[in-house]
């Protein structure tokens, strides 16, 4: 009787959904984005080193719990869906060398973490801290911000969650010592290094919801730097529209210089004046007297003149104006040689994770503690020359990938906004040759997976 009840899927609808399922789908996908923009947020808004604990309840870390949030919805969504129904799949070539670009960075480091590490826990800990939840997170922004608004509903929760980062900093600046001390429970080194009073010549470092001032000024200077373009390259600059960003930008990018980080405030300058000289040459493409316009670009012949002052006092700042700055720069500069002096002994798949330390590290703590002030020198050591490789690539291509042609820059908020990422992408290249600390690395994967949605080099929409 039940096989009178059955109907055949004729073989030209495989792969497509009934109206049911597809309703079903996007209300679960709608869901899974609204977890999703709660997890960006607490990304920035609160400590990820830290864990809640309220009465007697288990220890919580709102971003962790998020994230299973976010994998459950995902497990029932892809029970769901059909086979050949993909929830990661780009029609934009450039969008798809990105994705495989990032997927060929963690299938190379992923073997060498499981089998080349220098101890079971430190391949636990790899796992667990970066690769997993870096890779899992790309994945979910891959698969849930596929449309330009959805993409506008990120940086917007971005700039909400600056807002309360701002605040925290604020705070914390005032009362010198971090302001969730006594809050978060302290059960690990990460916690307890963050909660430590951190001062460089009697100024107080500030921190914000992050473990070291270096994360936060790399946080103020790339995001700064986009809000800045947001509002710098908005149709109406001096509206409410613009003038918002404008000010969070500013507001981003001064406040670096209560992080007391010199490579922050080099990076931060040199960045911002190209920015602002971008805009200005965009600025003069407007003006319908072509001499006139002439006459102004030849203004920016001083350029120059200020650069060559301004690497005067940058080197002056990168050599150290104290004893505790000179000793940060000596290190910096004998990691470099260890480094190079001892990547030739295993090239290609590194030393192992917790050896790259020890091999082209700076000894501290009587030699029982070793590190290396450089993201990419510490993949090369750690899992070859390849790996670093991959992940500047991964950086600079998703940079070039939605800058607009020349003739296509203007007044428009698609302009702006790949404008602002692009800076993302530039400074935070530059900032990992300073630091190798992760905390920031999610949230860099989450703006490389939010770009696939866009198209890649061609006019912007509206512009």
């Amino acid at each position: 009787m039940a096989a009178k009840h059955l109907q055949v899927w004729p073989r030209q609808r495989t792969g497509q959904m009934s109206v049911a399922t597809q309703a079903v789908l996007d209300q679960l996908l709608r869901l899974s984005f609204l977890a999703f923009c709660l997890f960006v947020f607490f990304l920035v808004a609160f400590p990820a080193y830290g864990e809640l604990k309220i009465g007697g309840s288990p220890n919580l870390a709102p971003s962790r719990l998020l994230r299973l949030a976010m994998l459950g919805l995902m497990m029932l969504i892809l029970m769901i869906k059909p086979f050949r129904h993909s929830l990661t799949r780009q029609e934009d070539r450039g969008a798809r060398i990105l994705f495989w670009l990032v997927a060929a960075f963690f299938l190379w480091i992923l073997p060498l973490v499981l089998f080349n590490a220098a101890s079971l826990g430190y391949t636990l800990t790899k796992l667990k801290n970066e690769i997993i939840p870096v890779w899992v997170t790309f994945w979910l922004t891959a698969a849930l911000v596929r449309s330009r608004s959805q993409l506008n509903w990120l940086i917007n929760i971005l700039a909400l969650s600056t807002l309360v980062l701002l605040c925290v900093m604020g705070l914390e600046v005032v009362l010198r010592r971090n302001v969730f001390d006594g809050l978060l429970q302290v059960e690990n080194v990460s916690t307890q290094l963050a909660f430590l009073e951190d001062l460089r010549d009697g100024f107080y470092r500030a921190k914000g919801t992050f473990q070291h001032p270096l994360v936060l000024a790399h946080f103020l200077v790339s995001f700064g730097l986009m809000f800045l373009a947001k509002g710098l390259f908005h149709p109406q600059p001096r509206a409410i529209g613009g003038l918002k960003w404008s000010l969070l930008g500013g507001i981003c990018l001064g406040c670096v210089y209560f992080t007391n980080t010199r490579s922050g405030l080099a990076i931060g300058v040199v960045f911002g004046v190209v920015l602002l000289s971008l805009r200005y040459l965009v600025w003069l493409r407007g003006f319908a007297s072509q001499v006139m316009a002439t006459v102004l670009r030849l203004q920016l012949m001083w350029l120059p003149v200020l650069a060559a002052g301004g690497m005067y006092v940058l080197a002056d700042l990168m050599a150290g104006r104290s004893e505790a700055e000179r000793s940060s720069s000596s290190s910096r500069l004998q990691t470099i040689v260890n480094a190079f002096g001892n990547i030739g002994e295993s090239p290609l798949i590194g030393f192992g994770v917790g050896l790259g330390d020890t091999k082209g590290g700076v000894s501290y703590a009587g030699g029982r503690m070793y590190t290396v002030d450089n993201l990419f020198l510490l993949q090369t050591l750690d899992n070859g020359i390849p790996a670093a490789l991959l992940l500047l690539a991964c950086f600079l291509y998703c940079a070039w990938r939605v800058t607009p042609r020349w003739k296509d820059w203007c007044s428009s908020e698609d302009v702006g906004l790949r404008v602002g990422i692009l800076f993302v992408m530039l400074t935070t290249s530059a900032m990992y040759f300073i630091y190798a600390l992760p905390d920031l690395f999610e949230l860099c994967f989450v703006l490389i997976g939010a770009t696939l949605c866009l198209p890649g080099r061609r006019r912007p929409a509206g512009a």
